[in-house]
Order: structure tokens, then sequence, then C-alpha cells
């Protein structure tokens, strides 16, 4: 059987044109190739993304053209955002159940630079700037943890797409070199997912703490590690500041550069605020 590549990443981040790299390489070795997107399906991405209805029609289509095409004689590339975790199972599980290997391709690539990239675009339609920021926001990260992740090849923008390397692992089963593509952009202080962790930790809890003091009437909350204040407008459970806080350290654990340990308190603020109004 023919692999299934899925390309993974926040709007703009680059799995278009590392998609086409993909494909150029893949039919010069006389191998068939069929890229799966929106613009192949003629989706219109602001239209298709713009509320969870929408989305669902999107990705229902989407599952269905991967699974239409998946079949000996081609490879299939996925070129679309397959940032949640659920969906990329979804295809992981039509893959198997046709028998037929796959990989995960991740842009990595943080928001400002997406929106950076989206403006300059010329070729094709560019992402709604709000849209854009809000399935950044709700990226899931891929992770080797996950075997529906696997094999995982991370790529920072700067690295050029491993198109050999990920031939070898599809068709000969060959492993991905952690020193190589999975790579993470390597953090300059070396306690900061430490640092990261406990921070947003402590400011999850002390809102907790604060919304039972509260009682009924919400408002503005002092939490530590932070100089700028919580702003809830109803009760926030604990599980939707548990997504939260999971969501602002997938985006901060993959960046071109590390916010300072002493701004993390106050970006974490910022975050929540942006969220919940």
């Amino acid at each position: 059987k023919m692999p299934l590549v899925v390309m993974c990443g926040i709007p703009s981040s680059g799995k278009t044109t590392r998609s086409l790299q993909l494909k150029e390489f893949f039919e010069s070795a006389g191998i068939r190739v069929e890229i799966v997107s929106e613009d192949t399906l003629n989706i219109d991405r602001n239209r298709g993304y713009a509320d969870s209805k929408e989305e669902k029609m999107t990705r229902g289509t989407l599952l269905s053209e991967v699974e239409r095409l998946v079949r000996p004689d081609i490879v299939v590339i996925a070129d679309t955002l397959n940032y949640i975790r659920g969906f990329r199972y979804e295809l992981h599980c039509r893959a198997r159940s046709q028998k037929t290997p796959q990989c995960v391709v991740y842009c990595g690539v943080d928001k400002e630079t997406a929106a950076e990239w989206n403006a300059q675009e010329s070729e094709k339609p560019k992402w709604d700037q709000k849209l854009l920021e809000e399935l950044a926001i709700r990226m899931e990260v891929p992770s080797e943890r996950n075997r529906w992740d696997k094999p995982l090849f991370m790529l920072q923008p700067t690295q050029e797409t491993p198109c050999e390397d990920i031939k070898r692992a599809l068709f000969e089963g060959v492993p991905v070199k952690t020193n190589m593509a999975t790579e993470m952009i390597k953090i300059e202080e070396p306690n900061f997912l430490y640092e990261m962790d406990q921070t947003t930790l402590t400011i999850i809890n002390a809102i907790l703490e604060a919304q039972n003091t509260m009682g009924s009437v919400m408002g503005e909350i002092k939490v530590p590690k932070s100089n700028q204040k919580v702003m809830v407008a109803k009760r926030v459970s604990l599980s939707e500041l548990r997504r939260l806080r999971q969501q602002f350290i997938n985006l901060n654990s993959f960046k071109m550069k590390a916010i300072p340990v002493c701004d993390i308190g106050d970006s974490f603020v910022f975050f929540i605020n942006t969220n919940l109004s």
C-alpha cells in the first residue's frame, strides 16, 4: 500500500509549500501523488472554519476524500490544518483500515510569523487574521507519545523538507533521527519548561480559589506571578482552565524564541483574558 502523509500546522505555516515539494520529489521517482486540501476541494477556508458546524462539515469532506483516494498506487498528502488531535486519529484509523503506512509532518511556525506570511500571500486567498489567531490558539501540537502521530517530522521554518528521510520512513520503515527533522527548537533558558508549568499551574489554582470566595459575582482576579489581573465575567470551570493552560504550554513549547521566564505569568494571563473575552 502507498502511504498517507498528514501535514499539520496552524494556518500559513508552510504546509502547502512542503506538500508541493514532497509531490515533486515522489513524482520524480515515478510515484503518483494526490494532494487533498481545502483548495483542491474548492472549500472557502475562512467560511469552512468560521464556526463549529462549518468546521465539522469541512473535516468530514476532507476525511471522505482522503479515504476515497487511499489505494495501492497513490501517495496521498493531506495538506490541511489537521490541528485537532482527534482528527489526526481518525486519519490514522483510515490508513490502518487500508493497511497503508502514514507519517505526520508538523510545520512549527509561531503565530506572528504565520500572520506575516499570510499577509504576504499572493497566489491564493488569505486567511482572516482573527480566524488565524483563533485556530493557532486551538492548535494541538502532535507528539510521538501518540501512536497516530508516528513517525513524526517536526520542522522549523529554516529546515528544508526532508523528502528522502520521509520516503525512507514510509517505504522502508527507517526510524526518524531525533537530531534531524524531529528536533525541537532549543529553549535558551534550561528551566523554562519547568517554570512555565509551575507558573501556569499556580495561576489557575489562584483563579479557582478566588472564584470560590467571590460567590456568583465575578470580576477582576489578582493572581500570583503576574502584574495583570484575570478578567472573568462568569465562573470558569477547572476543565476549561486546564484546556487553556495546555494550549498555552503547547504554543510556547515550540516557538522561534522562548518568552522570558519573568514574562510567563503576564503572557498566560493575557492568553486567558483573550480567550475568555
